[in-house]
């Protein structure tokens, strides 16, 4: 009979790579894909803040994790803290990556509170007309 060895390992369809390479690229893709959606949407809603938010956001996730894995995987310090095959790490990247769009997040809406506060505190005719309109609205109910 012919035996049939079969690989064990979780990166042996990889070409060998360890784990920690493959899903910090894994990540990597995975923002390139979002960037490529978020800018499908920008192009179809030119006029949405909602939109260009979203996009920045998304490039700034991307940009911020090409830094990081930089880091990660080419560290330039003499003692390397990452194990690349090691799943705890691995994990550990995965709480990288949120933490960073986390962080991405909170700056950008902290920006959008500043914004908010800064030019709503002299608000157009426009503006003021249509908040009067609506406080009108309500009262007459």
């Amino acid at each position: 009979q012919r035996r049939v060895r079969v690989s064990s390992g979780i990166n042996a369809e990889y070409g060998g790579r360890p784990m920690l390479d493959i899903q910090c690229h894994k990540l990597i893709a995975y923002s390139g894909i979002a960037v490529s959606l978020c800018l499908i949407y920008l192009l179809f809603n030119p006029s949405s803040i909602v939109a260009a938010a979203l996009y920045s956001a998304i490039v700034s996730v991307h940009g911020l994790w090409f830094c990081e894995v930089g880091f990660i995987l080419l560290s330039p310090f003499e003692n390397d803290f990452w194990k690349k095959d090691s799943a705890a790490h691995s994990m550990l990247a995965n709480v990288f990556f949120c933490w960073t769009f986390i962080g991405v997040v909170g700056v950008m809406s902290g920006v959008a509170v500043v914004m908010d506060k800064h030019y709503n505190k002299y608000p157009s005719d426009r503006t003021r007309s249509r908040h009067i309109e609506m406080n009108g609205l309500l009262d007459s109910e």
